[in-house]
């Protein structure tokens, strides 16, 4: 008997963009939604509802630092896996069109 049997694992893992250094007070200067607050949660809270399509009134070092955060590339720092592994095996037929499977379609598995 042939089979195909994968190993999979589960874990989390943690990922983060590269660090900006941003000047809160340059945002006071956005033409149409300035930054009013004071503080580092303040100005947390302003990010969150951010258009980053809308930089009007910001200096150039300003929208270059905050696009490290709206258009990020992420580097992973953490994962679960070098803790602890939750793993199985599967086994079944290979299909590369089922994306959400890893292109594999699994008919017994020891999880």
């Amino acid at each position: 008997m042939k089979l195909n049997i994968r190993k999979c694992t589960k874990a989390t893992a943690f990922y983060q963009s590269e660090i900006a250094e941003i000047d809160t007070h340059d945002f006071k200067n956005h033409e149409d939604n300035p930054f009013e607050g004071e503080t580092e949660e303040e100005f947390l809270e302003y990010l969150k509802n951010f258009d980053f399509d809308n930089t009007y009134g910001l200096s150039e070092e300003s929208v270059e630092e905050i696009r490290k955060i709206f258009e990020p590339t992420l580097t992973e720092y953490y994962s679960t896996s070098s803790d602890y592994e939750e793993s199985w095996m599967e086994s079944g037929e290979i299909e590369p069109t089922a994306r959400k499977t890893g292109g594999f379609i699994p008919s017994c598995s020891t999880e």
